[in-house]
């Protein structure tokens, strides 16, 4: 809003500030009293919030630092394929299993391996099977900590005889159930059960995808016994590695 001064206005040749908000007149031009004045109205900066003054200057509510994540969650996508026809007792996954799926490294030779993360949760996974000329099927069961607050159901998930492109399915954890949500690696129960899959065939691509968080050091409670490693070396573990390890990781160096 631009409006004519009064004589009384004309002292006010700079910008000033009001904590609790008000108008004052500025002098724009700061050379000829008889110019027009600008009236402005000065706020209080909300924290954090940054906004201008009549000068065009920069001021901020913010006191003292924000707070950061120093290690942030880390969104992972882990690829398998299996080598054999996976079963309700072949194809369980453990809490263990997971932490030793996203990664690994050599602790004693040829004795054990180190987790590197501190904690992971589920987000879901994906198999796609593979062409066949017969029956193909597969699923994914949960343990959810719960089923006695779940309905008494059961599904089954397949794909026709003959197809001649590979299909995927797509299975979350179910809302709120103890398998969607974060496991620490102090997590006493790490040889608990977490899911089955089940594959008719092998040659079945699995998708994990997860998020997990590092550690200050490589000091986690997840220490997983192996037959074969190499002190420093990284290596990631089959998923399913506790019932025989049909799950084969892709493209990164395994151990058993």
């Amino acid at each position: 809003m631009w409006s004519k001064p009064a004589s009384s206005d004309v002292k006010h040749h700079t910008p000033v500030t009001s904590q609790k908000g008000g108008f004052v007149v500025v002098d724009k031009e700061k050379k000829d009293p008889s110019k027009v004045y600008q009236v402005v109205r000065y706020r209080q900066s909300a924290p954090g919030k940054v906004i201008k003054n009549g000068k065009g200057q920069r001021q901020t509510g913010i006191a003292v630092p924000r707070r950061i994540v120093v290690f942030p969650v880390i969104p992972l996508t882990l690829r398998f394929i299996n080598n054999a026809a996976l079963t309700s007792g072949t194809g369980i996954i453990t809490v263990a299993d997971v932490f030793g799926a996203i990664g690994v490294i050599g602790r004693v030779t040829n004795t054990s391996v180190t987790a590197l993360a501190t904690a992971f949760r589920l987000k879901r996974m994906l198999i796609y099977l593979p062409v066949d000329a017969t029956y193909d099927g597969c699923q994914v069961h949960w343990f959810t900590g719960e089923e006695d607050r779940e309905p008494d159901m059961e599904y089954v998930e397949t794909r026709a005889g003959g197809v001649t492109a590979p299909q995927g399915l797509s299975f979350v954890p179910p809302k709120n159930s103890l398998v969607s949500q974060w496991y620490r690696d102090t997590y006493a129960e790490a040889t608990q059960s977490i899911a089955i899959t089940t594959v008719n065939n092998p040659d079945a691509v699995l998708d994990v995808d997860l998020e997990f968080t590092l550690p200050t050091a490589i000091t986690s409670s997840q220490v997983i016994t192996v037959a074969t490693a190499v002190v420093g070396t990284f290596y990631r573990l089959s998923i399913n590695r506790a019932a025989g390890g049909g799950w084969v990781p892709i493209d990164y160096q395994t151990t058993t």
